[in-house]
């Protein structure tokens, strides 16, 4: 890796399925959907945030590719 915010996929990597970086961008949103739905008192804050510094740095255009999580 390049830069220290670089990741080793991106939302083209083809990988196993050859559309792994799809999967994982989209189960990433799906997590931020899972994790909104949770009541406040334990709703995991700190790892939605960490979920979607994860999706704008492997995948920048993840919303425009699968919606807002």
């Amino acid at each position: 890796m390049n830069d220290s915010n670089e990741l080793p996929i991106s939302i083209e990597t083809k990988g196993v399925t050859g559309r792994d970086g799809y999967i994982i961008a989209e189960s990433l949103v799906f997590a931020i959907k899972y994790i909104d739905e949770l009541p406040d008192n334990i709703r995991p804050t700190a790892d939605k945030n960490d979920i979607i510094k994860i999706l704008n740095t492997a995948f920048p255009t993840w919303e425009d590719v699968l919606g807002p999580g």
